[in-house]
């Protein structure tokens, strides 16, 4: 018997009764779970076939003991700048979510603060997490480690047991590096943001490699620089100590150093290990290769998936 997709049903009830079957077998039907005979099964799902039906995602949930949703945690306390990737992800996250009938929910924490993320887990609100940047001694993982809640990280770790996407920014930063000083940079120096984000760190073991592989002498570093005051100081700081070029450790300390740069008279190349649309505009500026943040957010939410399922 054929069935209007204008007509497509919305609950368990009317595909019961154009069946002639009892909602918890057709509910056992559609979940794969509980005793059904193979015809009725085979029925159900020829059924929704060809009227479209689409299990209400409350019902679904409820039969399967998910919510379907997949929380990411946003840091609340990233710069205007870091706004692009995090964006870039969320839509990776929502494409790959979507293709499994998943929602995403948006969350924020920060180094100190996760009474966000603690009302979505003790609210039952999602079946994984994805955090989207990470920290050492990370807050969030710990709640989530402690609570047993599946979850996957978007960055290095130094923990073995915890599931991670990411780039090789080490790799990254070395070979950026080793480009600045085969073009005659013999003394560069490195600005880095907070080094308890494991990017910073990453990036700056990549710039450390580069100077050894080239048997320069220890560098110029100066690290922890989150506002213009600290990179103006810093950068500075590494002129005044014969530094000939400066390597940035992501696009807004570069735009900051170059905003600098520009009312003085130091020439020196300039060179960021995070490549950014922003910078892509600048053409006097090495830049890193360009991290696929969406396609970064698709692999967690695939791997979180997989986890959960």
């Amino acid at each position: 018997m054929p069935y209007s997709l204008s007509a497509a049903p919305r609950r368990l009830s009317e595909i019961a009764e154009d069946l002639g079957l009892s909602q918890s077998t057709v509910s056992r039907a559609l979940s794969g779970k509980g005793r059904v005979s193979q015809d009725t099964r085979k029925r159900v799902m020829q059924y929704i076939q060809e009227t479209g039906y689409r299990p209400n995602s409350i019902a679904k949930g409820l039969a399967q003991k998910k919510t379907f949703n997949l929380c990411a945690l946003l840091p609340d306390d990233a710069l205007s700048s870091q706004m692009p990737f995090f964006h870039e992800c969320l839509m990776g996250i929502g494409s790959a979510a979507v293709k499994h009938d998943y929602d995403v929910i948006i969350t924020t924490v920060s180094e100190t603060n996760c009474e966000q993320l603690k009302r979505v887990i003790f609210a039952d609100k999602a079946d994984g997490y994805i955090i989207m940047r990470a920290v050492s001694d990370d807050q969030a993982m710990a709640l989530l480690k402690s609570h047993g809640l599946p979850f996957v990280l978007i960055g290095s770790c130094d923990e073995d047991d915890v599931p991670c996407v990411d780039t090789d920014n080490a790799a990254s930063s070395e070979k950026l590096t080793l480009s600045v000083i085969d073009e005659g940079s013999s003394r560069p120096a490195l600005l880095l943001g907070n080094m308890r984000y494991a990017v910073n760190r990453s990036r700056a073991k990549g710039f450390y490699q580069a100077l050894e592989k080239r048997s320069l002498p220890s560098p110029a570093v100066y690290d922890g620089l989150g506002t213009a005051e600290e990179i103006n100081s810093a950068l500075s700081a590494a002129v005044g100590a014969g530094a000939d070029a400066i390597v940035c450790g992501d696009d807004f300390i570069c735009g900051q150093v170059l905003k600098e740069l520009r009312g003085t008279e130091a020439k020196m190349s300039v060179a960021s290990l995070y490549g950014s649309s922003m910078l892509s505009l600048i053409g006097t500026v090495k830049m890193a290769e360009f991290a696929d943040a969406r396609e970064l957010g698709a692999q967690a939410a695939e791997k979180l998936l997989t986890i959960i399922d």
